[in-house]
């Protein structure tokens, strides 16, 4: 009895998780600030005033705040993006088995081909 009276309980405990809660009062708060399209609940940041393409005020992380230039936030993380799918194009390339001529330069996995070509080839990323 004590087994079957425990098992009603939490079955209660469960079915109760998903009843309406019961709210106070109905309360209406005004906002005085443009919400964003993106995240309606959210408040457009000041700079994303729509002015560029696609600026739809999605910022849920306030980094809007820290720029002092969003042009070159945007120019920066387009030329970012760009570098980042000639780097993939390079390993696809590698993996492939096409390589450069050369004994060091004949390692399939992008991985492995850092520490086979030398540090000095390395290098040149940086200088």
């Amino acid at each position: 009895m004590v087994f079957r009276s425990a098992i009603v309980a939490t079955l209660l405990v469960a079915a109760s998780a998903f009843a309406p809660a019961q709210q106070a009062g109905s309360t209406s708060i005004s906002l005085n600030a443009d919400m964003s399209k993106s995240i309606p609940f959210l408040t457009r940041p000041e700079k994303l005033d729509g002015s560029m393409p696609g600026d739809m005020g999605f910022d849920p992380m306030g980094l809007s705040e820290i720029q002092a230039d969003l042009k070159y936030a945007r120019w920066a993380e387009l030329k970012h993006g760009r570098i980042s799918m000639l780097a993939i194009l390079g390993m696809v390339v590698q993996s492939s088995g096409f390589h450069v001529a050369g004994e060091a330069y004949q390692v399939d996995d992008p991985f492995a081909a850092v520490t086979s070509v030398g540090w000095i080839v390395n290098a040149q990323i940086f200088f």
